[in-house]
This record gives C-alpha cells, structure tokens and sequence, in this order.
C-alpha cells in the first residue's frame, strides 16, 4: 500500500489543518492549509466538534451527482454528512443527488493508517479511490481529504 503523507505538526491556536493531497499523471502534492474554528462550526453547527480526533473528507470527482455514491472508513467515527441540492449540510453516509459531492466524516480517531472504501451508485456508476491502495493518516484537528474517481456504468 503507498502511504500518503503524515502533516507537519502545525498548530495555530484557534485553528483546524486542512491535509489536501491532489494527484496527478505522474505526480502528486500535498498542500496544507487551516480553517478557523468558528468557520468549521458554522459548517457543522450540529456536531460538537472533538479537537482530540480528525475530519475525513471524501471528495468524489467525475460522474458523481446522482446520489448514492458513499464510503466507508476503518476507523471510528462518530457521524457522516453530505450537502444537499440546496447546499444544506445533511447526516447522511451517501450522496444526495444533485448535491455537492463529497462526504464527511467527523470525530474520526486519530490512525496512521485509514483505509477508505468507496461504493458507486447501484447501476448507476463506479467508484475507487483515485490511487488504489493509499492509507491515509487521520490527524487530531485535521481535515484529511481523499480523492475518488467515479466512471458511469
């Protein structure tokens, strides 16, 4: 399994990190950014935010916007949301159709090695990690993104 890559130990006070890692033909990159407190709590004001564990975000590219498509993850979590077509963050472990396409999951416990399983729409599409067979680390106060690629069926 190739391991994506372990954050640097930024902290900023008042701050969440944000591990994105975008992979191209041949290469990848791995940027890191932050998020405010307050700007992640407006994004889920219904969750009660555990700054001692992680956020995975799972971003489904291509072919994605007929609901149904969602993920599983190998570590604990305590709840997946989706946005709807009205862009209202919704608790939910797939898509909603016409929704944007990603799925979140929060208060993910901190590992060096989660694993994510993505699924396609039944006779809709099909969905796989971008990268077949990366592990990717969920980090206390971190928003770890996964790409995954969907083709129709």
């Amino acid at each position: 399994m190739s391991r994506a890559h372990s954050p640097s130990k930024f902290r900023w006070a008042g701050t969440w990190g944000d591990i994105s890692l975008y992979w191209t033909e041949g290469a990848s990159d791995l940027e890191i950014n932050v998020t405010s407190d307050a700007g992640l709590a407006e994004v889920f004001p219904q969750v009660d935010l555990d700054a001692t564990k992680g956020i995975v975000d799972v971003g489904f590219l291509n072919y994605s916007r007929m609901g149904g498509e969602s993920a599983t993850i190998s570590e604990a979590y305590e709840s997946s949301w989706v946005q709807d077509g009205n862009l209202n963050n919704v608790m939910s472990d797939a898509l909603v159709r016409g929704g944007f396409p990603w799925l979140g999951f929060v208060n993910v416990d901190v590992t060096d090695e989660l694993t994510v399983t993505p699924m396609g729409a039944e006779d809709v599409n099909t969905c796989s990690l971008r990268v077949p067979g990366t592990v990717y680390p969920v980090v206390a106060k971190f928003i770890t993104g996964v790409e995954v690629m969907c083709t129709p069926l």
